[in-house]
């Protein structure tokens, strides 16, 4: 059973928002979903026993540059970054992050079910 009880969802497309939400709340999540990564870091949100799903092409912060931020204040989750990017962009965006899991967009459900598993 995965230890895993909340879905934090950084994403700036409110289509894409909306579906990660609808599907994690049907998988019962409890979930919190943001627009920006300004918007997370505004929010003052428990997050033990969270999973951040994280798009790295956020308009604001990246989603590469918030983990880091997180990394560096002691506020590291367990992350699984979406993108639309290359893999070329991605693993420049992501240089000096260890291990991190990846879903390229379109994605279906249930490999993002198996990422949350993969993490619990």
């Amino acid at each position: 059973m995965s230890t895993i009880r909340k879905l934090i969802i950084i994403e700036d497309d409110a289509s894409m928002r909306r579906s990660l939400t609808r599907w994690a709340k049907a998988s019962g999540y409890e979930v919190f979903a943001f627009a920006s990564a300004s918007a997370f870091l505004d929010c003052d949100i428990h997050t033990k026993d969270a999973c951040l799903i994280l798009d790295l092409g956020l308009p604001d912060i990246g989603g590469a540059e918030l983990k880091r931020r997180l990394i560096t204040v002691g506020k590291d989750l367990p992350t699984i970054f979406i993108t639309g990017f290359s893999e070329a962009e991605i693993t420049l965006a992501l240089t000096g992050i260890d291990a991190p899991r990846v879903l390229r967009k379109p994605f279906d459900p249930a490999s993002l079910a198996a990422e949350i598993e993969a993490l619990a």
